[in-house]
């Protein structure tokens, strides 16, 4: 089930990506599509994967979600900061907390 849920989920965002790419005219909820913020968050989610196992879930999910916030969004450095904080601050909270699932720990084995 949750392989059929991400596989649907991969092929409505690309149905969607192929719209919003190869649209003449732009909708009243169409963005602009930039394709170097796409690549740069393909690579970002690739790296997280990667380094997940190596540095541990508190220290990639702040600089995956701080690299989100400032290089593809745009954001100033104290948004971007503070959204990566209370991201992983509340995802641990919310996963190795209340979830009790084994979240990998940073090589420091503080969290």
């Amino acid at each position: 089930m949750p392989f059929l849920a991400g596989f649907l989920l991969f092929l409505f965002s690309l149905i969607l990506l192929l719209q919003i790419a190869l649209s003449k005219t732009p909708g009243s909820w169409a963005i602009q599509f930039r394709w170097g913020n796409f690549l740069s968050a393909v690579i970002a989610m690739w790296a997280y994967a990667f380094f997940l196992e190596r540095v541990g879930f508190v220290l990639v999910t702040f600089a995956f979600i701080l690299f989100l916030m400032k290089w593809t969004g745009h954001q100033a450095w104290a948004k971007a900061l503070m959204a990566g904080v209370i991201t992983a601050a509340a995802s641990y909270l919310l996963f190795e907390t209340f979830l009790q699932s084994m979240l990998p720990r940073t090589f420091l084995r503080i969290f």
